[in-house]
């Protein structure tokens, strides 16, 4: 009876520290939302007008479908893709980029990090001492349409903490879009990698509170065990 015991218990020790194996490590980097792979999409804005482009099935994005917007007063904007980055090019005032992912259907999306993540690899931004918004907008399953802003300055990695957002069901995301707006800008450029959703550094992954339930009931049975015998 003893061997029985102190064998289940081996068991749930074993489940339990498989799983704590198998959490997620800190700072690893979790669904890619967009890694921009190829084949190479370009995507033009008309002039004083807004373009909407989609591509169907696209290589390294989620969902079946991402769609571009693109608009910009007295010149026309550009989009491309190519080589896992995305270019946002105009020289025009006003321009604004949106990138968006759930249009056709929705993604039911199970997000398990806590923020957006991506690196701005070339951009004149800095060069010209101005900022401009990147606005991420979310869908959850039950219709709730949340949005967060942060402010680009130049290259560099940058982060959208879910903490910005407000009651959204990050279990069931139909719908993500990105908006790249230069308004208030003369021509803006900007070359970005991929989106991530990883885990912030100091947010360590635990294992569930069921597997600690299941070792703690394993425990008990081999002391409950040992007492037995020696009476």
């Amino acid at each position: 009876m003893f061997r029985a015991m102190f064998a289940g218990v081996v068991a749930c020790a074993t489940v339990a520290f498989a799983g704590s194996a198998n959490a997620v490590v800190v700072g690893e980097a979790l669904p890619v939302i967009d890694s921009f792979e190829a084949p190479v999409y370009v995507a033009e804005g008309s002039r004083f007008a807004s373009t909407t482009r989609t591509q169907s099935a696209p290589i390294g994005a989620i969902g079946d479908r991402r769609a571009s917007v693109s608009s910009a007063s007295g010149a026309s904007s550009v989009l491309a893709i190519f080589a896992g980055m995305a270019e946002f090019r105009t020289t025009g005032n006003d321009a604004v980029f949106t990138l968006e992912y759930g249009v056709s259907s929705p993604l039911d999306l199970v997000l398990p990090g806590d923020a957006f993540k991506f690196s701005v690899f070339e951009s004149d931004l800095d060069d010209r001492n101005v900022t401009a918004g990147f606005t991420t907008t979310l869908t959850s399953g039950d219709g709730i349409v949340e949005s967060a802003t942060i402010q680009l300055s130049g290259e560099g990695d940058y982060v959208i903490p879910f903490s910005l957002f407000d009651l959204t069901d990050f279990n069931d995301v139909d719908d993500i879009s990105f908006v790249f707006d230069t308004r208030g800008l003369s021509g803006a450029r900007m070359v970005i990698g991929e989106i991530v959703d990883p885990i912030l550094p100091g947010a360590a992954a635990l294992p569930e509170p069921a597997t600690f339930t299941l070792l703690g009931f394993g425990v008990l049975g081999l002391f409950g065990a040992a007492r037995h015998l020696r009476r």
